[in-house]
């Protein structure tokens, strides 16, 4: 799918979904969640914002709950909703993986909104089904509720090269010092 526009007229649960598919320069907006990522998938270059909050729904950008080779470059993935001023889920969210998640690159794009901006899915659940998962040379706005990145410890790998949009400094993994640089409150 390449210079589409997908409008999810405020009701659809999610744009783009399953394995084996490339998104380049599209603009998704209008549904509940965007994309669910599965093995060989890509998007690039695209631009995700305002999704449709509908009662009981958990918004996200990008949804990966397992497969290998997801790519997620140069794109604006906004979990913030300005218009009403909702921080949704989050613009990247490692759901509950129903299988192992490897060679994930999540790399170039700016990220904005979410309770946080991005969840690594590691930790003693899932940490175990996860290989070769990388976030580097991000750029995440202050549109948080509780810091812009949880879950990400090894074996995800946080490189230094994420930073804050307004400021350019490095965005450590403290998640206490993070919360308090976020706008959103709970």
């Amino acid at each position: 799918v390449q210079d589409t526009e997908i409008d999810g007229l405020g009701r659809a649960k999610v744009a783009i979904l399953g394995n084996n598919w490339t998104a380049r320069r599209i603009n998704v907006h209008s549904s509940t969640d965007a994309l669910r990522m599965g093995s060989n998938t890509t998007v690039e270059s695209s631009y995700v914002h305002d999704l449709a909050r509908l009662p009981q729904t958990h918004n996200d950008a990008i949804q990966t709950i397992g497969g290998s080779n997801i790519r997620v470059v140069g794109n604006t993935l906004l979990a913030y909703n300005a218009r009403t001023d909702d921080p949704m889920n989050g613009a990247i969210q490692t759901g509950r993986l129903h299988s192992p998640l490897s060679g994930m690159v999540v790399a170039g794009n700016y990220l904005d909104g979410g309770s946080y901006t991005i969840r690594g899915g590691a930790g003693p659940r899932d940490g175990h089904l996860i290989r070769d998962y990388v976030f580097r040379d991000n750029v995440i706005g202050r549109n948080c509720m509780y810091g812009p990145v949880d879950g990400v410890q090894s074996p995800v790998t946080w490189e230094s090269s994420n930073r804050w949009a307004d400021t350019g400094q490095v965005i450590g993994l403290d998640t206490k010092a993070n919360k308090k640089r976020c706008t959103q409150t709970p």
